[in-house]
C-alpha cells in the first residue's frame, strides 16, 4: 500500500511539473544562478524535451502504482479473494498424500486437520479464513466475520502402491487420495 501511494505521489509531482512548465520553473528556480539569465536560458526544444520527460515519468509512475495495486489485490473484492483461497486450499488437499484419515470423530470430521491446514496456508496474509466442520466431511469456510461462505466437501479413496522388494517379492502400501469439491454457500 505504501509503495502504491509513493508511486502515485511521485506521478502527481511529475504531472504538476509538466503542467507548470519548464520555462516557468527555470525563471522561478534556476535563473538566479546565472549572471545573465536570458543568455543562459534553455532553448524551446530543450523545454519541450523536459516537458515530455515529465509527462513520461508521470505516466510511468502512475502505471507502476496501478500495476502494484493490482498485484497486491487492491482491486479484487473480498468474496473473490475468499473464492481463490478456497480453490487453492482444495487443490492443496488433493495434491497431498494422506497416510491415515485421522479419527472418525463426528464432532470434528475425519479430515479436519487437513482442511484446517490447507485453509490456513491458502489464506491471504491480510484475510483470516475460518473452516468449520458441519457434518460428515463437509466444512464451511468463511471470513473471520462469518461472511462469504463456501462449502468444502472431502471424499477419500484408497490407493495401493506396489513396492518391489528383495528377491522378486512385492509389498503393498496404501494411502488415501482426497477429492475435494468447493461450492459457493454454506454447507447445509
Amino acid at each position: 500500500m505504501a509503495l502504491v501511494v509513493l508511486l502515485a505521489v511521485v506521478g502527481g509531482a511529475f504531472a504538476l511539473l509538466a503542467w507548470v512548465g519548464p520555462r516557468k520553473l527555470y525563471w522561478a528556480l534556476g535563473a538566479w544562478i546565472h549572471r545573465d539569465p536570458q543568455a543562459n536560458e534553455p532553448s524551446d526544444a530543450a523545454y519541450t524535451v523536459q516537458r515530455f520527460g515529465y509527462i513520461a515519468l508521470s505516466a510511468a509512475s502512475f502505471v507502476g502504482a496501478f500495476s502494484t495495486a493490482h498485484w497486491q489485490g487492491m482491486f479484487t473484492s473480498e468474496e473473490a479473494r475468499v473464492r481463490q483461497a478456497v480453490e487453492k486450499a482444495a487443490e492443496r488437499m488433493e495434491e497431498a498424500d494422506v497416510t491415515s484419515g485421522g479419527s472418525a470423530n463426528s464432532a470434528t470430521g475425519r479430515y479436519n486437520s487437513q482442511v484446517q491446514s490447507a485453509v490456513r496456508q491458502a489464506s491471504p496474509h491480510d484475510l483470516e479464513l475460518v473452516a468449520t466442520h458441519v457434518s460428515g466431511e463437509q466444512y464451511t469456510v468463511t471470513t473471520a466475520a462469518g461472511e462469504h461462505p463456501f462449502c468444502l466437501v472431502v471424499r477419500a479413496s484408497s490407493q495401493d502402491v506396489y513396492v518391489p522388494g528383495a528377491e522378486g517379492s512385492t509389498s503393498t502400501t496404501s494411502y488415501l487420495k482426497l477429492s475435494v469439491s468447493a461450492r459457493e454457500g454454506a454447507c447445509g
